[in-house]
């Protein structure tokens, strides 16, 4: 009675168990959601547990391999910690500005062409993580959209000035969807949140005047979940890794514990990558490019 979480039954099944060389499958009807810590302490000292079913699995595995912060910034004052983040622009207008402010601003212009912005973390992250963003948006409709992604490449630099760009500082590593492969937790114009990816390489088209796009013929998303309207300003944008498994959550005004929106193999992503803060904006059915104001507010880094 009691199951593992019993201490005097725990040691019995244990010794039992090791004594076999038996690996236990460790399951229980009672249990709704995920061990609580007692429980999950008991499983922990019985060297014969193989494995516990449970069907809050990130609750769950916090537990067993409790995650460590790594990275935090919260983008206090007005200059980007460059010891963490570079920062640059997609594209060769000043559609976009992207600069810090009590805050990670990227700050798109109405009207003009395809244009957005970014922050890269400066160091490479390796393995496995768990990644979070505290954003607020103003004006999400056809032709936006933010994200936060993991991509393979490097920004290399730091170039937030917008009035003298030109090919040689722009950089498709500050694009949304820019620099495949990628895995992306994404904010997807006004349809809701998402999770996006690409399991190609870093194909770009470059046009006579040198400037660069991403091709995107290998990008896949997967269904739109949530709110995604004005009136659904503000929230977290989060994304995990566990192997070649790449995992997108979000939380807002309506849902305030995390909502997972999907679950993408990308197994062409490498060990170490880059995390990416990005916005844009661009023409769409014909209309023109629409204005927004993405802010990240806060950004968590935890590894295992």
């Amino acid at each position: 009675p009691g199951g593992p979480a019993n201490p005097k039954f725990s040691t019995a099944l244990g010794a039992a168990a090791t004594h076999a060389g038996v690996g236990l499958l460790i399951a229980s009807p009672a249990m709704a959601y995920a061990p609580n810590p007692t429980y999950g302490s008991a499983l922990m000292a019985q060297p014969c547990v193989t494995a516990l079913l449970a069907k809050g699995v990130p609750e769950a595995t916090s537990l067993f391999a409790p995650s460590a912060v790594v990275l935090r910034d919260d983008f206090a004052g007005t200059k980007l910690d460059l010891s963490k983040w570079s920062a640059g622009y997609s594209h060769q207008n000043q559609d976009t500005l992207v600069k810090q402010d009590d805050g990670f601003h990227i700050i798109i212009n109405t009207g003009g062409r395809y244009s957005g912005g970014a922050c890269l973390t400066a160091n490479l992250v390796h393995g496995r993580f768990d990644a979070r963003t505290r954003f607020s948006v103003t004006n999400p409709q056809q032709g936006t959209t933010f994200e936060l992604a993991a991509i393979c490449i490097d920004a290399g630099y730091n170039h937030m000035d917008n009035t003298d760009l030109n090919s040689r500082n722009v950089n498709l590593t500050f694009d949304v969807h820019g620099a495949p492969p990628y895995a992306s937790s994404e904010r997807d114009e006004d349809d809701g949140f998402r999770i996006g990816w690409n399991n190609g390489f870093n194909l770009t088209q470059i046009s006579s005047d040198w400037a660069a796009a991403s091709v995107n013929m290998y990008n896949k998303y997967g269904r739109d979940v949530g709110n995604g309207e004005q009136d659904n300003p503000d929230g977290w944008l989060r994304l995990t890794r566990n192997g070649d498994v790449f995992t997108s959550f979000y939380k807002d005004r309506y849902n305030q514990a995390w909502v997972c929106s999907a679950s993408a193999l990308v197994q062409n992503m490498s060990k170490d990558v880059c995390l990416r803060l990005a916005a844009k904006h661009w023409n769409k059915g014909g209309n023109p490019a629409p204005g927004n104001h993405i802010t990240f507010h806060e950004f968590e880094l935890l590894q295992f």
